[in-house]
């Protein structure tokens, strides 16, 4: 059984690294930039538009947005905590394996065609991304 995930508001504020609001109409829109690059999408709707204002369409859309993050730090941590508990007898098992032992697996590894064909896959898609972004050697060689 996992334990409750536990954490404060602070933690949520320091994976946030920028926020856009983009208003229309009476809908607000925040867009939450967070330090990972991924960016949450949160709304904010006025019924009455005599009350409306858009500190209030900026609130609302954050904390819309921030309630996404919540669920999502929470889900990441409960993830982390059950793999944890999961692999902790393994762990265990590891560490009386020898050095030899260990060369040994390293080698069958190295030697398995899975292996092998996982590496091309993520260097596939390494250049891909370079490409598409024309960043790294690849892309910036493109721009020339």
């Amino acid at each position: 059984m996992t334990k409750p995930v536990d954490f404060d508001h602070d933690h949520i504020k320091s994976l946030i690294r920028a926020e856009e609001y983009i208003f229309r109409g009476m809908t607000t829109i925040c867009v939450m930039t967070l330090v990972t690059g991924h960016q949450l999408i949160g709304q904010g709707h006025c019924l009455n538009p005599d009350r409306y204002s858009e500190q209030m369409g900026e609130d609302a859309a954050r904390a819309d947005a921030v309630s996404q993050l919540y669920e999502k730090e929470a889900y990441r941590l409960q993830y982390e905590s059950a793999w944890k508990q999961e692999n902790e007898k393994a762990f265990e098992q590891a560490k009386g394996i020898s050095s030899e032992q260990l060369e040994s697996i390293k080698k069958e590894l190295l030697n398995s065609a899975d292996f092998k064909a996982a590496v091309i896959d993520i260097a596939v898609q390494a250049v891909a991304a370079q490409v598409a972004t024309r960043s790294g050697p690849i892309g910036k060689a493109l721009k020339k």
